[in-house]
């Protein structure tokens, strides 16, 4: 794998090595004040490790007060075996990093990298195994298949290697055992097509197949590359125990995985069915494609050893630490927490990370300082020779400080209000102030947050490490104005709209059910723009707007497209968004789909014990569930499950997939579970990470154009599918019986054509929904009304005008897999997929301007917007 660039950080010495601080340490300062005033006679400077001189009685003050004998923070410190800044094969390097995630919690990552060293002169024998499911069409099969080629006729320009060839969709097909023969498997390739679903284990048995009569030498390397760019959702999860069984058979048979168009994290799914894993988009597949055709030497041995800073920090369980690849174990030595990461059968070449989640001794929680998160670390490799150890003292250095929420007082000409400030500590709640502010002759509007900040709320935020902004606003009661005697020509924005679809060259009428209004779904005429470019281009509020369709409310919805340039609309890619943004902050509930969330259940995975009892249902008496209709075996009916042998426990596990499953307490049915993360009364509290990115730009940019927008729906659709195999009654969250095999999919995710309709109230946000509220009057265009435009979601289409070269989210959730949530988003490509919702794309906020509202000049083209009139 390529390394990313180094760089490095000055670490800050341990005062405590030095003779005499190194008692007042170990014995936590209790030696007087007097003692201290002699030591500072005594010994009136020291040196930091930041080269600045400190007074040894303000260094005792700070060990006192939690500041610690450190004074400057370290953000990350470097671990490597001495030959790796040589670029020596096998040689490796550790990023140890640190940072805060709550006001008492930190996370401290270990990035393992290394060098890949492969067996020199051995020749190559590649399984290629190839994903041609649906999901694949257009441009993402056409570069595996142009790029795959250029793999196999550089293999095969060797005649003493060979390849072999298995495509996969809802079923497998071996197209060529191993052969040399370059045009065969090329031309194969060439006429592969996509089609179905997607299927782990078929191919997997059919690598089997191939093997069976292979006969392994010495000299030579035997690798099968599966590249995949979905979810098993066929046979599942039967791959898991076919992977096995090719290791155990063939174990000197690399399976590197390669996870194609999916995301920046490395799905489970992956994982479970490959040694080692490679992540690829278009861009990066052919480069990947090479690195992943190699055999790389395995570590005989590989250990990293962690010990916790115990003066500051404590590590609660083992739970809190996760490592990828790897076991770990924690234990105790000499009074310190000790974790052991070891690394079994790690390659040369390939990545890990272990995070662990720490938390902050209570006596220091209010108290500001540096805090070191570890005492010491040790490696221990051995490769190729003998086995070699690595020790360091080194750590991150955390600091914990205050910052201001400045109020701003903004006052009017004539008015004189100081400005108010306080102090908070990063990522604590802070709810703005209520004071009321007066000025004779202008009203007080309320408190704007200026500063870009997390918000739980209308009023509350999380801090950040920075000051924040609140500036007041206020304004003066309209005056009559007369008019200056010039009068341009106007015409409403909803009838052109309406004449270009009637005309049809570049607009057409979609009639169906229709919710615009929060409380209202009915039928009507929806006129909407398609093709490449549809002269639907408007300049509204200083920025560029692509309209997209009209509303049952006679207003026209819009997409932002940039700020225009000259007055011209031109902006495509980086250019055509607000900036970019995670949907949400992580992918492991699916509340996460939500635009808005409440409750929040997180996925686990983990193997019941072997005699573990599993149940059809639960009882609950107050304190215990108890399963009922038990069995000892885990099945598409039988979710329920304690994890012993009585039945009996206060939590109780739901296995929803295979080994995934969520936890539930206090009573909570999984109906209920998944009632409170998608559709309860109170399920919209908490704003997601893109809608407080929208709402902020809107209240920086837009607020004084409000009176031209209407309030419509925004839909979050977070019904369940009814399509076919889709059925909510046929996945594993369905406490009646749907079996363990497979997912949990989302009304949109199976639809071929636009649906305008928002079933759930709870889903339908606007300004005036109080089960969906929104602040002001924008959000994100959905699916449907993406798909409006286009022939199909998953084509390609260069005649699509929301095509902007870039990827963008939209509302619509997709799928909530074993582990992971998705929403859909407009590829740059123009293919509508979808994402893990984490992972950062474009933002382009959609509001609807209201009926009425008229344009003076123009033509819709990118050269000429129409012109939106706010006089």
């Amino acid at each position: 794998m390529k390394s990313s660039e180094k760089f490095k950080l000055r670490q800050t010495d341990r005062l405590g090595k030095i003779g005499v601080i190194n008692i007042l340490k170990k014995h936590r300062i209790k030696i007087g004040m007097v003692i201290a005033l002699f030591l500072f006679t005594l010994l009136p400077i020291f040196k930091t490790g930041n080269n600045k001189r400190t007074n040894l009685f303000t260094m005792v003050s700070n060990k006192i007060t939690g500041a610690g004998t450190y004074t400057e923070v370290v953000k990350s410190i470097e671990i490597e075996s001495p030959d790796y800044k040589d670029n020596t094969p096998g040689s490796f390097h550790i990023d140890k990093s640190a940072k805060w995630t709550g006001i008492n919690k930190a996370k401290v990552t270990f990035d393992v990298k290394s060098i890949m060293k492969v067996p020199k002169g051995n020749y190559k024998d590649i399984i290629l195994v190839l994903d041609i499911s649906e999901s694949m069409a257009g441009d993402k099969i056409a570069k595996v298949k142009s790029d795959s080629i250029e793999l196999v006729e550089s293999l095969l320009s060797d005649s003493n290697n060979k390849v072999a060839l298995v495509v996969y969709d809802t079923d497998s097909e071996i197209i060529s055992e191993f052969t040399n023969d370059k045009d065969t498997i090329v031309n194969k390739i060439n006429s592969l097509s996509d089609k179905g679903t997607t299927n782990y284990n078929a191919p997997l048995k059919h690598v089997d197949e191939i093997m069976t009569n292979y006969t392994k030498e010495d000299n030579r390397d035997v690798i099968t590359l599966f590249l995949t760019d979905g979810y098993p959702n066929e046979d599942t999860p039967n791959q898991i125990g076919t992977y096995e069984l090719l290791k155990s058979k063939y174990p000197y048979m690399a399976i590197n995985g390669i996870q194609y168009e999916m995301g920046s994290d490395i799905k489970e799914e992956l994982k479970q069915v490959s040694d080692n894993q490679w992540i690829a988009d278009m861009d990066t597949l052919n480069n990947v494609l090479f690195e992943a055709s190699v055999s790389p030497v395995v570590y005989e041995t590989f250990e990293v050893v962690d010990y916790i800073d115990k003066d500051y920090f404590i590590l609660n369980s083992a739970d809190d630490i996760k490592v990828s690849p790897g076991t770990v174990k924690l234990t105790e030595e000499n009074g310190l927490q000790k974790i052991t990461w070891t690394l079994d059968s790690y390659m040369t070449g390939s990545k890990a990370t272990m995070n662990i989640d720490l938390q902050l001794k209570e006596q220091y929680v209010k108290s500001e300082g540096y805090y070191p998160t570890n005492d010491s670390e040790q490696v221990t490799y051995k490769l190729d020779s003998d086995t070699k150890i690595i020790q360091s003292e080194k750590t991150p250095i955390l600091e914990k400080k205050k910052y201001n929420v400045i109020y701003e007082s903004n006052t009017p000409t004539g008015c004189n209000i100081d400005n108010t400030s306080k102090t908070h500590f990063v990522y604590e709640n802070v709810t703005l102030n209520s004071n009321q502010l007066s000025c004779d002759g202008y009203l007080f509007k309320g408190w704007k947050l200026i500063t870009e900040v997390n918000r739980i709320n209308d009023d509350t935020f999380v801090m950040p490490s920075s000051d924040v902004i609140v500036r007041a606003t206020w304004s003066k009661p309209l005056l009559a104005k007369s008019m200056d005697g010039t009068v341009k020509e106007s015409k409403q924005l909803y009838l052109r709209v309406q004449k270009d679809a009637e005309e049809g060259v570049y607009a057409s009428t979609y009639t169906g059910n229709v919710t615009d209004e929060y409380d209202k779904t009915e039928e009507a005429d929806i006129y909407y723009y398609k093709g490449a470019n549809p002269n639907n281009n408007v300049i509204f509020g200083g920025f560029c707007w692509q309209m997209v369709r009209t509303t049952s409310t006679g207003g026209v919805k819009m997409i932002y497209n940039g700020v225009p340039s000259a007055g011209k609309c031109n902006n495509t890619g980086a250019n055509s968004q607000i900036r970019t943004s995670a949907f949400n902050p992580a992918y492991n509930s699916p509340a996460y789909v939500g635009y808005m969330y409440n409750k929040v259940y997180i996925h686990r995975s983990a193997v019941a014990t072997s005699d573990s009892k599993y149940g059809t249902g639960v009882t609950y008496d107050g304190t215990n569930y108890t399963l009922t209709n038990t069995s000892t075996t885990k099945d598409a009916t039988h979710h329920y499950s304690c994890n012993n042998t009585t039945g009996t426990c206060s939590t109780v596990r739901y296995y929803y997939y295979s080994n995934y499953y969520i936890e539930l307490t206090g009573g909570t049915t999984i109906e209920e579970a998944l009632v409170e993360m998608l559709s309860a009364e109170d399920v919209n509290k908490t704003n997601s990470t893109i809608k407080t990115v929208v709402d902020n730009w809107y209240q920086s940019n837009m607020t004084n154009y409000t009176d031209y927008i209407e309030d419509t729906v925004y839909c979050n659709d977070r019904s369940f599918s009814t399509k076919g195999n889709y059925k909510y009654e046929k996945s594993g969250w369905n406490p009646n019986g749907g079996g363990l095999t497979t997912y949990l999919y989302f009304g949109a995710s199976q639809r071929a054509t636009s649906d305008l309709s928002c079933s759930n109230i709870t889903d339908r946000f606007s300004t005036q929904n109080t089960k969906a509220k929104l602040t002001y009057p924008v959000g994100l265009l959905t699916m449907d009304e993406a798909l409006l435009g286009k022939t199909t979601a998953k084509s390609s289409n260069d005649s699509y005008y929301l095509k902007s070269g870039s990827i963008y989210w939209l509302s619509s959730p997709y799928i909530f897999s074993d582990s992971s949530i998705f929403e859909y988003r407009v590829h740059s490509t123009g293919i509508l997929y979808f994402s893990n919702v984490d992972i950062t794309y474009g933002v382009r906020p959609a509001l609807s301007l209201r009926t009425g509202v008229v344009y003076s000049e123009g033509d819709g083209s990118k050269d000429s917007p129409y012109i939106i009139e706010t006089n």
